[in-house]
């Protein structure tokens, strides 16, 4: 009994302090795609994928290589479909490693039929691939932008498989293990099932002077003491980010109709934070740390920008 009591508590203890795997987001055209890697069934390709994405190597190629149903390729081509010389060398291969070139999953591409030979090109599996079992190495999978990836999937090609219009990659980043980043499709209205009077509109914007960078713009409006309250506030984040605090300055006072005086509304620049998270593109917690008090909110979104859908498939 006692024995069975130990093993028991040491098996609570390795599962809360277990490490979340790493992330990688690919910032596209198309839209974002969001990977998890496992570091623990492929340590060595996962490591060499991190490197290459610290080192900016992916920043500016494209997706040289698409077969609908099958696989679609990045790593090697630049939008003037120049190669790019990969700075690492080759990786002992970690295949039959308990994961399976199945939909969705990311492997590592080889030269020729040496299975030692994976550098810098890597493959996202677009159908079940499991006889590529024996030679490639898995290791990761798409937790956000299936929609992207079937997107790039799709695109016309030559008989060469190189599409017509190949699907840039604008900037690869880590994120917070386990993370869920900040992205363009977080853009849009959100509100309180449990408090309809109370919403927020998130518009995410590009920043015309780092490709890397993004920009948080918030606005909404609450209620106090009878009177209408406008709060709103921007922020630059870096590509890649899973929370961000924006300043926020506040107008209040006005009622409306024949109610409303001007000289009531007061501004206040200098109001408080709000904290904004993420657990998935549908789901937020928001926190404001204000001169009205510290209040948690759990949002919901309830619109959906065109052609940054909501994909949580496998997330």
């Amino acid at each position: 009994m006692f024995l069975r009591s130990l093993i028991a508590a040491v098996a609570a203890c390795l599962a809360t302090t277990a490490v979340a795997a790493p992330r990688v987001l690919f910032d596209t055209e198309e839209g974002s795609i969001l990977l998890e890697l496992d570091d623990v069934r492929a340590p060595n390709t996962t490591n060499n994928l991190l490197r290459y994405v610290e080192a900016g190597f992916f920043d500016g190629l494209v997706f040289h290589r698409s077969i609908e149903n099958f696989v679609i390729q990045s790593g090697r081509n630049d939008a003037q479909a120049q190669l790019r010389t990969p700075p690492f060398p080759a990786i002992a291969s970690e295949r039959n490693n308990g994961l399976s070139n199945t939909y969705g999953t990311i492997a590592m591409a080889l030269s020729g039929s040496d299975i030692n030979s994976g550098r810098n090109e890597f493959y996202i599996n677009t159908g079940s691939n499991t006889h590529l079992d024996e030679n490639f190495t898995v290791f990761g999978k798409v937790v956000y932008g299936f929609d992207t990836v079937e997107a790039i999937d799709a695109r016309v090609t030559y008989s060469t498989q190189t599409p017509y219009h190949p699907t840039l990659i604008y900037s690869a980043v880590e994120v917070a293990d386990g993370a869920f980043p900040l992205l363009d499709a977080h853009s849009g209205s959100w509100f309180d099932p449990a408090n309809s009077g109370r919403g927020i509109v998130l518009e995410i914007a590009a920043d015309p002077e780092n490709p890397r960078r993004r920009i948080m713009i918030a606005y909404g409006y609450d209620y106090s003491d009878g009177g209408q309250v406008w709060f709103n506030g921007a922020m630059p984040y870096e590509l890649g980010a899973h929370a961000i605090d924006v300043p926020m300055q506040i107008t209040s006072g006005g009622q409306f109709g024949s109610a409303f005086t001007p000289g009531a509304v007061q501004f206040d620049t200098s109001w408080g934070t709000l904290h904004i998270e993420f657990s998935s593109c549908s789901e937020g917690t928001f926190t404001y740390s204000s001169s009205f008090g510290d209040v948690v909110q759990q949002l919901t979104r309830i619109t959906t920008p065109v052609r940054r859908g909501c994909d949580t498939t496998n997330s």
